[in-house]
């Protein structure tokens, strides 16, 4: 069940509840037994509210997703809870590592909650191989580790869990700066390229120009000191 006592799992697709109520937020997730009757309209406008509310939440800390460096030094180490429990090291790059959190950015702003077999399908994908080669117990594990991290949070009573807002931020700021800067930048440097991008093709002005500077200081003759 979900925080709403809506069923996960089960949900229909919904759009504007009437003609004259197209101030009324769009219901994107209905379980397929709840009743649509005029009576039960302010529980529908209820859960419209807190959809919206969490798609606008998430849509800001996309926008403000900064890591200060004690967060990320805290993801790439491995670190231990008050209570003992050890936590591997989240390493920017690694390739487990992106393909669960680029994972997690797919179901940022669907309103279900995270669980092993949704998850693990996408993780699978991701790293493109085919599903039963990221086994259940390597989710699990996953799983664990990132809420050890501070990245999920378990939903009582479930064995699903939600991102909290250090997991949407590291989730939105890690995806963002691999795919965007990281990926692009590690192909600029590559000296086998048909059509360079426009960052290969400075990044190659800045190496002309360091070893120019390194030829003249080292040709420059040295002045006698006698």
């Amino acid at each position: 069940m979900g925080s709403l006592g809506i069923p996960v799992g089960e949900a229909i697709c919904g759009g504007k509840i009437g003609a004259k109520r197209q101030n009324i937020p769009h219901i994107h997730c209905l379980p397929r037994e709840f009743p649509k009757s005029q009576k039960n309209f302010p529980r529908l406008v209820e859960i419209g509210y807190h959809i919206n509310d969490r798609l606008l939440e998430q849509e800001q800390l996309s926008q403000d997703c900064f890591v200060s460096l004690q967060e990320m030094r805290m993801l790439g180490q491995s670190t231990q809870t008050e209570d003992g429990q050890r936590a591997s090291a989240l390493r920017f790059g690694d390739l487990r590592t992106m393909a669960i959190l680029e994972a997690l950015a797919c179901q940022m702003y669907i309103p279900t909650e995270i669980g092993n077999r949704t998850l693990r399908t996408i993780v699978a994908q991701c790293l493109q191989v085919q599903p039963e080669a990221y086994s259940s117990a390597q989710m699990t594990y996953a799983l664990r580790r990132l809420r050890l991290k501070g990245l999920i949070e378990r939903i009582p009573h479930t064995h699903r869990y939600g991102l909290t807002e250090l997991g949407l931020k590291v989730v939105t700021f890690f995806t963002k700066l691999h795919h965007r800067l990281f990926c692009p930048g590690l192909a600029a440097l590559s000296q086998s390229q048909t059509y360079p991008s426009d960052l290969a093709l400075a990044l190659n002005r800045v190496a002309d120009v360091l070893q120019s500077w390194s030829e003249s200081a080292f040709s420059a003759p040295v002045a006698d000191q006698t």
